[in-house]
């Protein structure tokens, strides 16, 4: 079905838990990293092994909605891509999370961007892999952005 929707055929393989992937990264199988917020490099326990694999790899992305030590280990060449936290208003998109307890609720936030021109890190996301069309799937990113929820 992905392969008909999106015109290309999805891979088969398994992919790489957390744990796997940092093993793999450390024997420098791995070229980059796209973190989707959280504090990465620094959860991890063997922080000695990972830091240093972590500083090899030739590119790293995070897309966050604040600064972490994280972002102070990057690789060769490094972005950092400001989104909009859960408690920031989205005038573009519905967005989601999840609470403590698993249960996932709507959030349309309740204070006002940071800054007037951050996004959301689905708008961030898919704005980043539509510059990268020669190595993805034939995908329209453009129409991810601005998707809005349908309420139930």
């Amino acid at each position: 079905m992905l392969a008909k929707q999106f015109g290309f055929e999805p891979p088969r393989e398994k992919g790489m838990n957390t744990v796997e992937a940092f093993e793999a990264m450390i024997d420098g199988k791995v070229s980059a990293v796209i973190n989707l917020g959280g504090n990465l490099v620094r959860s991890v326990p063997d922080r000695d092994r990972i830091e240093p694999a972590w500083r090899k790899l030739p590119l790293t992305v995070n897309i966050t909605t604040k600064l972490n030590r994280s972002h102070l280990v990057h690789g060769e060449k490094s972005y950092v891509l400001p989104c909009l936290s859960r408690i920031e208003i989205d005038t573009q998109e519905a967005v989601s999370m999840e609470d403590s307890t698993g249960c996932i609720h709507g959030s349309r936030g309740v204070t006002p961007p940071a800054a007037p021109d951050i996004r959301s890190s689905r708008s961030s996301w898919c704005r980043w892999q539509s510059t990268r069309s020669a190595h993805v799937p034939p995908i329209d990113w453009d129409r991810w952005v601005g998707v809005r929820h349908r309420a139930r």
